[in-house]
């Protein structure tokens, strides 16, 4: 598969700075890339399109023998998705000015900050039109990653703000019956307030 790279491309820790024509490998094409920390150097094009290749050796070093670890590979995602114009996620995430921190390039800080994952948990920011740092991210479970994504409906009431999932269960109505009342131009006092009709 051909790699199509460019100068600005971002690979992980890598940013394309030119894409020389030929080099002695006559086999792989090699673009010459500069790492966040300052070194330069030429890396194969299919290592960064398939992410064989995130950053110099300097800042790639392993000294924390957790590269199995469900914590490492959610940090390497992160990075990824937010960093790699070849990932396939990037449009939702550092394609709409999604970033990490400086900060969370490095694992080791990553790990300190947040620590393990706890069984069924997964990385969620807190404000989904934030980034990642530690202020805004949580280990999360499906149930509250799926009421932060931007599709959500958020009504306020109270001076409370939910997703119409945690009002239904609040107040006790049906999700459809809530959307429904809304749908049809009700306040959310009324829509929240309202008893259901019995049958």
């Amino acid at each position: 598969m051909r790699y199509q790279i460019k100068i600005g491309d971002t690979f992980g820790l890598w940013v394309v700075v030119s894409t020389p024509p030929s080099t002695c490998d006559k086999k792989h094409r090699h673009s010459e890339c500069s790492c966040i920390c300052g070194h330069t150097k030429m890396v194969r094009n299919d290592h960064l399109g398939s992410g064989r290749s995130n950053g110099c050796r300097a800042c790639t070093t392993i000294t924390h023998n957790m590269t199995n670890s469900k914590a490492y590979h959610t940090w390497e995602g992160m990075i990824d998705r937010c960093e790699n114009t070849k990932n396939k996620c990037y449009q939702r995430y550092g394609g709409r000015g999604i970033r990490v921190c400086s900060r969370w390039m490095s694992f080791e800080n990553f790990y300190e900050d947040m620590g393990d994952p706890a069984t069924g948990l997964s990385i969620d920011r807190i404000d989904n039109d934030s980034g990642y740092c530690p202020e805004n991210c949580r280990w999360a479970t499906p149930k509250q990653q799926a009421r932060n994504t931007s599709a959500n409906r958020l009504i306020t009431h109270e001076g409370k703000t939910l997703c119409l999932t945690a009002w239904a269960e609040w107040t006790g109505l049906a999700v459809s019956t809530l959307a429904s009342r809304l749908d049809r131009g009700w306040s959310s006092e009324r829509a929240l307030t309202t008893p259901p009709q019995k049958s």
